[in-house]
């Protein structure tokens, strides 16, 4: 999923938002409207007044919003036999707790 934080110089709540999308391991761009001018005329169109602004797929919303970051969280990846082999390691820990109990 390609994520774009629309953001300013200066801008406390940008900057919040850019270092938890980092924070979390998310690939993302950054579009500067100080240096793209007609980026802001195109966000304050599609209804924006505040930055930032981030794109995520279908997502859209401005501030900063941890609870939105938390949704782009990529997912885990394991291995197919590693759930399985914890699983097995919680059933000797459990075997063994109640064979000493």
């Amino acid at each position: 999923m390609r994520i774009i934080i629309y953001t300013r110089n200066d801008c406390v709540q940008c900057h919040a938002t850019r270092r938890a999308m980092e924070s979390r391991g998310l690939a993302f761009e950054m579009v500067n409207v100080d240096q793209q001018p007609d980026a802001a005329d195109t966000l304050r169109e599609q209804g924006f007044r505040q930055l930032p602004v981030v794109i995520a797929g279908e997502l859209r919303w401005s501030g900063f919003r941890p609870d939105m970051i938390n949704r782009l969280r990529p997912p885990l990846r394991r291995p197919a036999h590693e759930p399985h082999r914890l699983l097995l390691h919680a059933r000797n820990r459990q075997s063994l707790t109640y064979d000493t109990g």
